[in-house]
């Protein structure tokens, strides 16, 4: 006759299978959660971040017509470093804001909680431009300070530098990734840069007769120059 099937050995057999697989799915569990124990980046302390207070920069190049290229330079740098999580820059409206407080650097960083003031100039000359920054301890000590020289039409790369030693200055981490994000520029064109910058100084001063009008055709000049540039879009919008 047929021999019949030991179902006992069958199952034991199953449970054999079933022991291993679960086996194998812990210790895959168990690897994939000690990875992500090793590589997660540790939780970031508000109050341990360096809070910084970026000044107006002042235009010492004699023509008070260029004043606007200080305020974007400022702006610029103030925006580069809100990218980064490893830093807390204060916004330029509260910075304002507290100047009207403070009699001096050192009583605006007290004011504020700032860990540090970044003040500086531009200077243009004969084609030239010249940006320098300082990084300065509520204490009034110069913690940094560097300078950087080149054509207008270079401004993407001098701020580029500015910032990158900047950061080096806190002695604060940044990532390939964060760096790319900090340096990003909103527009590839230097003059439709320049344009908006003009713009959002006539746009800040709205209460003077034809600055509206004077600003929105700075930003249809740098829509004109570049038709992607989304920040002139947005001021575009702005001003009607």
């Amino acid at each position: 006759g047929h021999q019949r099937p030991d179902s006992t050995r069958g199952r034991g057999w199953w449970r054999s299978v079933a022991a291993v697989g679960m086996l194998t799915a812990l210790a895959w569990l168990g690897a994939n959660e000690l990875d992500r124990f090793v590589n997660r980046q540790p939780a970031i302390d508000p109050a341990a971040l360096p809070v910084i207070a970026v000044m107006p920069l002042s235009n010492v190049s004699g023509d008070p017509s260029r004043d606007f290229v200080a305020a974007g330079i400022a702006e610029s740098l103030i925006a580069s470093l809100a990218s980064l999580p490893s830093v807390t820059v204060l916004s330029r409206a509260s910075v304002t804001e507290a100047r009207t407080r403070a009699r001096d650097e050192a009583a605006l960083a007290k004011d504020l909680g700032a860990t540090y003031v970044v003040n500086g100039s531009v200077q243009e000359s004969n084609g030239t431009l010249r940006i320098s920054l300082n990084l300065v301890k509520p204490d009034r000590t110069v913690a940094w300070g560097e300078s950087v020289e080149g054509a207008f039409d270079r401004i993407f790369e001098l701020q580029a530098r500015l910032a990158t030693a900047l950061t080096s200055a806190l002695v604060v981490r940044v990532s390939a990734s964060e760096r790319e994000r900090m340096n990003a520029q909103p527009t590839t064109s230097a003059a439709a840069l320049s344009e908006y910058w003009q713009g959002k100084a006539l746009l800040e001063r709205s209460d003077v007769k034809g600055n509206v009008d004077a600003a929105i055709s700075a930003f249809e000049s740098a829509l004109r120059l570049d038709s992607r540039f989304s920040l002139a879009h947005a001021a575009l919008s702005q001003s009607f």
